[in-house]
């Protein structure tokens, strides 16, 4: 799976590999490995979020992590004027 990431390490998010596990049918992402500062916060929250655009659906899965003493995500910075998000955020 390919993922796009929005690193507090990076000024423009990339597209990384994301490994999946299989369970049957449903793969599952494992977010472990593309996050940063999991020794500060090791929680990773998510949720998926479903848009309309032009008459179509499109479905996210968002995960990110948040915490006052991770480092702050320049690339929200840049996009959210007045923003501050500290940690990375992977859709």
């Amino acid at each position: 799976v390919r993922a796009r990431l929005y690193s507090v390490l990076l000024a423009n998010p990339i597209f990384i590999p994301v490994l999946t596990r299989t369970a049957g049918h449903h793969r599952f992402p494992i977010m472990e490995e593309a996050f940063s500062g999991m020794r500060t916060q090791p929680h990773i929250h998510d949720v998926i979020v479903t848009v309309q655009w032009r008459g179509r659906w499109y479905r996210f899965h968002i995960f990110v992590k948040n915490h006052r003493l991770l480092p702050m995500n320049p690339t929200v910075s840049a996009m959210v004027p007045g923003c501050q998000w500290n940690g990375d955020i992977v859709i």
